[in-house]
């Protein structure tokens, strides 16, 4: 066993540490970046708003391809928060849906394949109800 007061170095130390496997080797050492991401300047760039219904029935939210489901309704406001359930990125808009503020940063990529399926699958359910005309057929055009 090495003892650090045997007429020995820091540097001996460090290397009989490192045999052991106890420390990595300094030029493996990772750095993490503590630095704050920056928000998004979301609420300066034309946002690509609409809405999409749920499986449910309820009104979703697109922002730039990100899906948000309505949280809460005040008497003045609505809260929505990411569909995802891991990401915390909420948005407010007025009774009107108007945004008023988004925040946060998702943590997934936009959805826009997602959005489309939703899309056919509403305007299918929408003329399935409303013509006579049979699904299959509905589904090919």
């Amino acid at each position: 066993m090495f003892r650090y007061d045997d007429a020995g170095s820091a540097k001996k130390f460090i290397n009989y540490l490192e045999a052991l496997n106890k420390v990595q080797p300094l030029n493996h050492i990772r750095v993490i970046d503590y630095t704050p991401r920056p928000y998004p300047d979301i609420m300066t760039t034309a946002n690509e708003i609409s809405f999409i219904i749920s499986q449910k029935g309820n009104k979703m939210l697109n922002i730039n391809n990100f899906i948000f489901k309505l949280n809460k309704t005040t008497s003045t406001t609505k809260y929505y928060r990411c569909e995802d359930s891991r990401c915390t990125v909420t948005a407010r808009t007025d009774l009107q849906d108007t945004i008023l503020n988004i925040k946060g940063d998702h943590c997934h990529p936009p959805e826009p394949e997602e959005i489309q399926i939703r899309t056919f699958k509403q305007v299918v359910k929408t003329r399935a109800i409303s013509e006579s005309t049979p699904i299959p057929q509905i589904y090919d055009e």
